[in-house]
């Protein structure tokens, strides 16, 4: 169908027509009989943001960095920061000493899954959360190195097969 109607175009107004073929190509697609299904025009505008409907970083996983414990990439998916939101009267807290001395109270990290035991799907998700955690709490270079780190991770061949050995890798201490 495109052929033909390109062709039939093509006869009645050759491409010398025309100043460039960019110009022939607009020229075509305007005058194709396809038309254009989805546009921007017809879009309405959005009522709400994404963000209106997720979570933000818990000050749980704040108090955890402030104290300089390792923050397991499990507490980002999004069924650990659905959990630390709506259930953070019941979770359990540990009384430490934090590296200067001072007592405080933090997330006792049992309660969530381990980072070893994730899935490819919820190693996504959690980097992306990580991610955001990251723009907010870390200087440029910093995010910008953790950012490739993931990028370098996601990209590689294979990924599904590998994902056991991408993973080791990750969260290794």
């Amino acid at each position: 169908m495109i052929c033909i109607c390109f062709c039939t175009l093509l006869s009645k107004y050759p491409i010398t027509s025309h100043k460039s073929p960019q110009q022939f190509l607009v020229f075509f697609l305007k005058h194709s009989p396809f038309e254009i299904l989805f546009s921007t025009s017809h879009e309405l505008p959005t009522l709400s943001s994404l963000m209106d409907f997720s979570f933000s970083i818990h000050p749980f996983i704040i108090t955890l960095a402030k104290n300089k414990v390792h923050i397991p990439l499990t507490l980002f998916t999004l069924h650990s920061t659905k959990k630390l939101h709506t259930e953070t009267t019941s979770l359990k807290q540990n009384t430490v000493y934090n590296s200067s001395g001072t007592i405080c109270h933090i997330l006792n990290l049992s309660q969530f899954p381990e980072e070893h035991k994730m899935d490819s799907i919820d190693w996504h998700e959690a980097w992306q959360c990580y991610m955001v955690f990251q723009e907010s709490h870390c200087d440029s270079e910093v995010v910008s190195r953790w950012k490739d780190h993931y990028l370098f991770l996601s990209a590689h061949d294979d990924f599904q097969l590998h994902f056991p050995a991408i993973l080791l890798f990750d969260v290794a201490k």
